[in-house]
């Protein structure tokens, strides 16, 4: 009899993986939970991978990460008879003589075999899994072959490359049946073993995410955006940006952000950038920056929109209790001021020092406080030396000709 998927896991495969777009994740997963539960070990092998963070699952499921729970479905699926879980085991070098004894198939090789046969049938699921298991060499351990094995070295490494080799046709199985990481399999395997270190891809990999954008996957749709933006049409990249964000990939809302911005790609548009990096403030690593980046388009205004000082403060500073020091001059510059919240030089003075890069105006603030007393004890010394270099401007030129020298050395403020 044919090993096949249950309906309900080939229903979960496809809101997870087949059809990532439709939102359907959640729903996804609980109907692998119910499964598992009823003792679908299929359904056990893939939640526990789904548990296992982003390598297994797009980070935009935001699937809970519990990697103890993962194996533990991982072994519950071998004892229910998944051949799935089987070959995962391997993958995650987790299956022991134990559990080998306990699984109910006569050998690896005929658990191997029943995700072959799927794989083969048509399940893009299983044909990914075939995959991993042939570029990862876990059929040495399925075969039970090891270097021993074999009369010399060259016979050793010809049996391995051979098999190795196998990889590519189920990936590309896998990749045009719905499972987008298997696309990311070929591009490690296209050529350049740094191909995800680089902004520039060799060809065959920009090849394989232009397939996979237009078979509708937004983390391929939003590389291949980036590869557009430098090359001779950065004009298209901003279609392939806004379906990789219109399909959830919260990135390529922020890259479309900071195009409208720049004016990259694209005409300059603020209220669009503004648009983009709300949408991006979904997601916890983009958070601080589009908080940034929103701060500084309200402080500034312009291209049709009006400064709003309050909607500035506030971005600014919760990136700033986070942990960012990007917004500090603007913060200094409304505490400073009172522009966006209440006057407090104390504050002003908190940020304007924690810059690390010279403006004249900083100085200029930082030479009234220290002068004048604001919200610290009085200090002319200190006003003396800021606004010393920023004299050349108009404002500080004003407020250092108030300085006077002592008889006996020193400055004071008249």
């Amino acid at each position: 009899m044919a090993y096949t998927l249950s309906a309900p896991v080939c229903d979960a495969l496809k809101y997870i993986y087949y059809d990532m777009r439709a939102g359907r994740a959640a729903e996804g997963l609980a109907l692998l939970e119910s499964s598992s539960a009823a003792g679908d070990g299929d359904a056990s092998c893939i939640l526990g991978r789904c548990l296992m963070g982003p390598r297994y699952a797009w980070k935009y499921h935001r699937f809970p990460a519990d990697e103890k729970r993962a194996l533990e479905l991982l072994r519950l699926s071998l004892h229910q008879g998944s051949a799935l879980g089987v070959i995962a085991l391997i993958r995650e070098s987790e299956l022991t003589a134990q559990l080998e004894r306990e699984m109910m198939f006569p050998d690896l090789v005929s658990a191997f075999a029943a995700v072959i046969e799927a794989a083969e049938g048509g399940d893009a699921y299983c044909a990914l899994m075939a995959g991993e298991a042939y570029a990862g060499h876990d059929f040495l351990r399925i075969c039970g072959k090891d270097r021993s094995a074999f009369e010399s070295d060259e016979s050793y490494n010809k049996y391995v490359a051979a098999n190795e080799a196998k990889c590519d046709a189920f990936y590309r199985r896998a990749f045009r049946g719905g499972m987008y990481a298997a696309g990311d399999a070929l591009i490690s395997r296209s050529g350049d073993e740094n191909a995800f270190l680089t902004d520039k891809l060799p060809p065959k990999a920009v090849e394989i995410l232009h397939e996979g954008a237009e078979l509708g996957y937004p983390p391929h749709q939003l590389r291949y955006a980036e590869q557009l933006k430098s090359s001779d049409t950065p004009a298209d990249a901003v279609k392939w940006y806004r379906l990789a964000a219109e399909g959830g990939e919260l990135d390529a809302w922020y890259k479309l952000g900071m195009c409208a911005l720049k004016g990259e790609c694209m005409v300059k548009d603020l209220k669009t950038a503004v648009s983009c990096f709300e949408h991006a403030l979904d997601d916890d690593e983009l958070e601080v920056r589009c908080c940034n980046q929103l701060g500084a388009i309200y402080y500034k205004g312009g291209d049709g929109m009006e400064p709003n000082y309050d909607l500035s403060y506030k971005y600014l500073k919760y990136a700033y209790d986070k942990g960012s020091r990007y917004g500090v001059y603007f913060l200094g510059k409304m505490c400073f001021f009172g522009t966006g919240t209440a006057q407090d030089y104390v504050a002003a003075r908190k940020y304007l020092e924690q810059m690390d890069w010279h403006y004249w105006r900083k100085n200029y603030m930082l030479g009234c406080i220290y002068g004048q007393g604001l919200g610290v004890e009085v200090d002319c010394e200190r006003a003396v030396e800021e606004l010393k270099k920023a004299e050349h401007h108009h404002d500080a030129k004003e407020e250092l000709a108030h300085y006077k020298k002592k008889l006996f050395g020193g400055w004071k403020r008249v």
